[in-house]
């Protein structure tokens, strides 16, 4: 993860940078439609909220709430979650089982 901390009211973004191998190795992000976000009790969508939530290349997706979260100052693991296809019940790209982006910090 490039910038693992949310300051609120600031123009900081989550960057989560993936590598792929095998089925999603030549696309990466890209194999999927919608990509979400479980952080806290918040959710974010690369479809219902691309300002706050999205695919920048087939590597790396910029979460930006700064402005419009919620959460509470704490530490969260992010649960991502991969929609295509062959995965419409989606496919886990890290959560608390896969948590090998880190924790993110929320900073108030």
């Amino acid at each position: 993860m490039l910038n693992n901390k949310i300051i609120k009211g600031s123009d900081i973004k989550v960057n989560f940078e993936f590598t792929f191998e095998g089925e999603f190795g030549e696309n990466g992000l890209d194999n999927f439609v919608e990509i979400v976000i479980n952080i806290g009790d918040e959710t974010y969508s690369t479809i219902n909220n691309p300002a706050d939530f999205y695919k920048d290349g087939p590597l790396n997706l910029v979460l930006d709430i700064s402005d419009t979260t919620q959460l509470v100052k704490s530490y969260y693991i992010p649960e991502i979650i991969g929609y295509n296809n062959d995965y419409d019940d989606g496919y886990p790209l890290t959560g608390p089982s896969n948590n090998r982006l880190g924790n993110v910090l929320l900073v108030c």
